[in-house]
């Protein structure tokens, strides 16, 4: 009589290595995922970040800084020509004279080193406005901007306005 050889139950060298492994098409599969869940999140910030309301961390930012300093703050939803954008409502009333505008900037300035991070920075180049003040931040990883800018009206010589109202605005970069 004889006897059969006993049958091996493990599977084959090849099978044994391929259970062990995930697939190529799995890792493939799970990175494409992973890439994918990152822009979706992304766009979602991006996207909450552009509209006015109290989880924009820009909003939360401004407010601060423009009660700080006796304002009233107004947000501003963007549209095909202006991004959205914090102001301070009214503008604020400053002499014409550059030393009662310095002083103005030196009060904002003051106000923007108490709440920490915005840095002196290049404005931009405008020939119908004069820009007294542009500092920007890094809020909630995104670049901003706040700039102090008032539009230059044409006048005659020794003709000036009393005043002039300077937007103090806030926006992202």
């Amino acid at each position: 009589m004889t006897t059969a050889a006993p049958q091996s139950t493990d599977p084959a060298p090849d099978q044994q290595a391929n259970s062990r492994r995930p697939r190529r098409l799995t890792v493939v599969l799970v990175a494409l995922g992973v890439v994918l869940a990152l822009i979706v999140a992304a766009v979602v910030y991006l996207a909450s970040t552009n509209q006015p309301g109290e989880d924009n961390p820009l909003r939360k930012e401004a407010f601060a800084i423009i009660e700080s300093l006796g304002g009233t703050p107004k947000e501003i939803p963007g549209d095909d020509s202006q991004p959205y954008r914090i102001v301070a409502d009214g503008g604020i009333e400053i002499a014409t004279s550059r030393d009662a505008i310095d002083a103005e900037v030196v009060r904002i300035d003051a106000v923007l080193e108490e709440r920490g991070g915005w840095l002196d920075s290049v404005p931009p180049e405008v020939v119908d406005a004069d820009i007294a003040l542009h500092r920007s931040k890094i809020i909630g990883g995104r670049p901003a901007v706040v700039t102090l800018m008032a539009p230059v009206y044409p006048v005659e010589a020794g003709q000036g306005p009393s005043h002039v109202d300077w937007a103090l605005t806030f926006t992202w970069a």
